[in-house]
């Protein structure tokens, strides 16, 4: 309700991953939910690399919410986050964080990302 209050066509931008407009160190913190690791199974790891690189470049802090698929389909799994997570991790770096929303059973973990 709040999102959709205080939309506008003014402060919300379009744009596509794994390329953003913004010039580089424009963001504290860059944000995205329900888009990388949730549809690990249609945007490659190559995606979900150079994307998080790319919110990287503009922000000095990422964080990434869910870490499970669409489906949750690993809910029974001890590491029940898509492998892309622990990938990314190995790779990149970063930190899973436990968080008060439960979107879906054991999906309340965000990865958070700083430079």
């Amino acid at each position: 309700e709040n999102f959709c209050k205080d939309y506008n066509g003014f402060d919300y931008n379009y744009m596509e991953l794994p390329r953003l407009r913004y010039a580089s160190d424009s963001f504290d913190v860059v944000v995205s939910s329900h888009l990388l690791f949730t549809y690990d199974d249609r945007f490659s790891y190559e995606f979900h690399k150079s994307s998080i690189l790319e919110m990287l470049r503009v922000g000095k802090e990422v964080r990434l919410f869910p870490l499970v698929d669409y489906q949750n389909s690993r809910v029974d799994e001890e590491k029940n986050f898509s492998p892309f997570v622990y990938k990314i991790m190995e790779e990149i770096g970063g930190e899973i964080i436990k968080v008060d929303f439960e979107f879906q059973p054991k999906a309340n973990y965000m990865l958070k990302i700083q430079r």
